[in-house]
C-alpha cells in the first residue's frame, strides 16, 4: 500500500512517484495483483475508477522477460544530485521527444579559455538547432567571477541556473547580466523555466523555417504522405511543414501528426465506417486503407471509443 502524511488529511497525488518505481517491482514477480482506485480530472470534479489487473491476464500489455534482460545504455556520471535530478526530470517531459538532452557534450574553445559546458540540448528534427545549458552550483566567489566572464564570451546559445543560495553568492556583488537567459534556483533546478526557453527557441525557429518554406509551393502527391518525408526533402522540422500546409492553398489535404492525408480518402474511410460498431473492426478498416494511428483518425472523423475493460475487442465506437 502506497500512502503516506498527506493522504491521511485528503485524497493525494503526491505519492505517484513512489507507485511508478513500485511497480516495476511488482509485475516481475511470478504472480501478483493490482487493486487501485484511479483519478481522472475532468473539470473540478475527480472521478475515481476502480483498477483490477493480475498476472493471469496481463498477457501482451507488459514487456516481456527477455527485453527486460537486454542491457540498458550506459548512465551518463554526474557531478552533483541537482544535475542528476534535472537529467531525469527531463528525460520525463514531453520535450524529451523533440530534444536529445547530451550529458557533458564536447569542449569548446573561447577567447577565456576552454568552456566545458554541462548539458547540450539538441533538436531532434530542426539541424542545427542546439542549445548549450549550465547549472552553477557549489563554488567560491573568484570561481563565479570567472564563470561569469567565460559565459559572457560565448558565441552561441545557452542557457544558465544559478544557485541563490550559494555562501558565496550574492545578487549585490555579482553582475547577472551575462547576455544569456538566466535562471535562478534554490534546491533544484526549475524545469518549467527550461521548458519555457526551448519552447520559445523552437517556436523561432519553427516560424523562420514557415517563413523560408512560404515562397515554395509543397509538392504533394498520393493520397497519404508521410510528414517526415516532406520535411526531410525541404530541410525543416515537421512542425514547420503542418503549419505551412494549413495555408488555404492545401484544402484538398487533412493534417495529421505523422501524416497528411487527402481529404478523398478520408471521406472513403467515413463511408467505409457506416455501420461499424466495433473499435477493433474500426481499425482493420483504417489500417486497411493504408493510415497510421485509427485513433488519431477516428477522432478527427468526430468518433468517440467506448471501452468496456482492457480488451480492444470489447470496445465499440460511437459518433459524437
Amino acid at each position: 500500500r502506497i500512502e503516506g502524511a498527506s493522504s491521511l488529511l485528503k485524497l493525494s497525488e503526491r505519492y505517484g512517484t513512489a507507485l511508478a518505481k513500485l511497480l516495476p517491482a511488482v509485475v516481475r514477480s511470478d504472480e501478483w495483483a493490482l487493486d487501485a482506485e484511479v483519478v481522472v480530472r475532468r473539470g473540478r470534479t475527480p472521478q475515481i475508477y476502480h483498477f483490477l489487473l493480475d498476472s493471469s491476464r496481463s498477457k501482451g500489455l507488459l514487456t516481456s522477460r527477455r527485453e527486460e534482460r537486454e542491457p540498458k545504455k550506459e548512465q551518463p556520471v554526474f557531478d552533483s544530485r541537482v544535475e542528476e535530478k534535472f537529467y531525469n526530470e527531463f528525460l520525463a517531459t514531453p520535450a524529451a521527444e523533440s530534444w536529445e538532452l547530451v550529458r557533458e557534450p564536447n569542449a569548446i574553445f573561447t577567447g577565456k579559455g576552454v568552456f566545458l559546458p554541462d548539458f547540450k540540448f539538441k533538436h531532434k528534427e530542426a539541424e542545427g538547432v542546439e542549445v548549450y545549458f549550465e547549472i552553477v552550483g557549489f563554488w567560491t566567489a573568484d570561481y563565479l567571477r570567472k564563470k561569469f566572464s567565460k559565459l559572457r564570451a560565448l558565441p552561441f546559445n545557452i542557457l544558465v541556473a544559478l544557485n541563490s543560495n550559494l555562501a558565496c553568492f550574492n545578487l549585490l556583488n555579482f553582475d547577472l547580466d551575462l547576455g544569456h537567459p538566466t535562471i535562478l534556483y534554490t534546491r533544484k533546478v526549475p524545469l518549467g523555466e527550461v521548458l519555457w526557453h526551448l519552447a520559445k527557441i523552437e517556436t523561432e525557429e519553427t516560424r523562420r523555417q514557415v517563413e523560408s518554406l512560404s515562397s515554395v509551393e509543397i509538392c504533394l502527391e498520393g493520397g497519404i504522405i508521410f510528414i517526415k518525408d516532406l520535411a526531410t526533402r525541404y530541410k525543416v522540422g515537421k512542425e514547420a511543414v503542418r503549419a505551412c500546409l494549413k495555408a488555404p492553398g492545401y484544402s484538398d489535404f487533412v493534417v495529421f501528426k505523422e501524416v497528411v492525408v487527402k481529404r478523398g480518402l478520408l471521406n472513403e474511410v467515413e463511408g467505409r465506417l457506416a455501420g461499424v460498431r466495433l473499435y477493433a473492426e474500426a481499425r482493420r478498416v483504417i489500417e486497411g486503407l493504408g493510415l497510421p494511428n485509427p485513433d488519431e483518425v477516428l477522432a478527427k472523423l468526430g468518433f468517440k471509443v467506448r471501452w468496456k475493460g482492457l480488451d480492444p475487442n470489447a470496445a465499440t465506437i460511437e459518433l459524437n
